[in-house]
């Protein structure tokens, strides 16, 4: 079942189109738990390069309200976590992009906005997304539009949200994979890029089953130079069954009632160049 989830701390434009893994991995799992990666991405014990941000910089990052200073008295050397470090670098990328504080500000609102003080983490999504980046390979992105507006996803989920609609604005992208190898500088992460190379029919097939969660697809090969695919998707949801819906161009939908529940069913129709 596919999930529209609000992402944004502000009114927002662009959308994120989330399978249940989300709710599942990230808001029911991850971000009440307390497991010792998080507590080491977020122990501070990591001093940045004076060569990659001077004190000037940095003491005026933190006074515009993009880094917080944890030092007793404000005095001694910086130290940051894993996650901080991560952060320092989207921010310098930010600035490189040409985007100001004000903005910049609305990135850090965007990623903070899971946070609770019985947790260590002060950016939890992007947490979520490390750690995803340390057991998957999964390419992951953090997508900023002209307004400050932000969104941090896969890029399958970002695919999938520009395919149906739901992300309407040109965005610059940041690949957090980047960033956390560089880091951590070890070669046993590894992302993979290569789905991004298969044929339009395998890319179809790919999302469809692993990103929009179809209940079943059926693909008939035998139309001349196109393929003709059926996706069903099966949803419980009235509302989003009407959403998704209404993204589609050819569709058909069924509600059934079995017992005291009701699903909703949509079928897509699509036609695939060979």
């Amino acid at each position: 079942m596919n999930k529209l989830m609000h992402k944004s701390p502000f009114e927002s434009r662009n959308r994120i189109l989330y399978g249940d893994w989300y709710d599942i991995n990230f808001l029911a799992d991850f971000l009440p738990s307390k497991t010792k990666f998080k507590n080491d991405l977020n122990e501070k014990k990591v001093r940045m390069g004076i060569e990659t941000i001077s004190s000037r910089v940095m003491n005026h990052w933190v006074k515009r309200g993009l880094v917080s200073d944890d030092r007793i008295g404000g005095k001694g050397w910086r130290i940051f976590s894993f996650s901080e470090i991560i952060w320092l670098e989207i921010i310098i990328k930010l600035r490189s992009f040409g985007l100001d504080f004000e903005k910049i500000i609305k990135v850090k609102s965007y990623l903070e906005r899971y946070y609770n003080q019985n947790s260590p983490s002060k950016f939890p999504e992007l947490d979520f997304y490390i750690a995803l980046i340390f057991q998957f390979k999964d390419p992951v992105k953090l997508i900023v539009f002209d307004s400050g507006e932000s969104l941090l996803a896969r890029q399958y989920d970002i695919d999938t949200s520009k395919h149906f609609g739901f992300i309407i604005d040109d965005y610059i992208s940041i690949d957090l994979n980047n960033l956390v190898k560089k880091r951590y500088n070890n070669d046993v992460i590894k992302t993979d890029y290569i789905n991004y190379s298969l044929s339009k029919i395998e890319q179809e097939v790919h999302h469809s089953l692993l990103i929009e969660e179809v209940q079943s697809i059926k693909i008939n090969t035998k139309k001349g130079d196109e393929y003709i695919i059926d996706k069903e998707f099966i949803l419980a949801s009235e509302r989003e069954m009407k959403i998704l819906f209404s993204k589609l161009n050819y569709a058909d939908s069924v509600t059934t009632v079995r017992g005291n529940k009701t699903f909703h069913k949509i079928i897509e129709k699509k036609k695939i160049k060979k």
